[in-house]
């Protein structure tokens, strides 16, 4: 986070401090303040930091923890929506495609697709 934030080296600042985003005063300055609102807010191991608003901050009211899977969606790159979603379910039943192929096809990120499939994260008959 303070990486992608911070350093014009990352590879990632580009989608992050380039654009602006940055993490609260606090949580730059006192780490512990963060490892404090993690322990209360849900972190656990296997989850990533995610923001809910993808153009906003690293600031409490902005952040959860979440899975992989779930954090996939939100990237700027993951050009998911219901009718998209729709799409694939039937490309998928039709060519019995797995999420590698079906990324390929569309041009829509494999782990989008896989959580799309496999997790509850899109509400629809699947």
């Amino acid at each position: 986070m303070k990486q992608r934030c911070s350093n014009p080296n990352h590879k990632s600042y580009k989608d992050y401090g380039g654009r602006g985003v940055r993490i609260c005063s606090d949580w730059v300055n006192n780490p512990k303040s963060f490892y404090n609102w993690a322990m209360n807010n849900g972190y656990q191991k296997g989850l990533q930091i995610d923001r809910r608003d993808n153009d906003g901050n690293y600031e409490p009211s902005n952040c959860r923890f979440v899975s992989v899977a779930i954090n996939s969606q939100n990237r700027r790159s993951t050009v998911l929506d219901e009718d998209t979603a729709k799409r694939i379910r039937e490309l998928r039943k039709k060519t019995g495609w797995g999420p590698t192929k079906l990324s390929r096809t569309l041009g829509i990120s494999r782990s989008g697709i896989s959580a799309m499939l496999y997790d509850d994260t899109w509400n629809s008959n699947k």
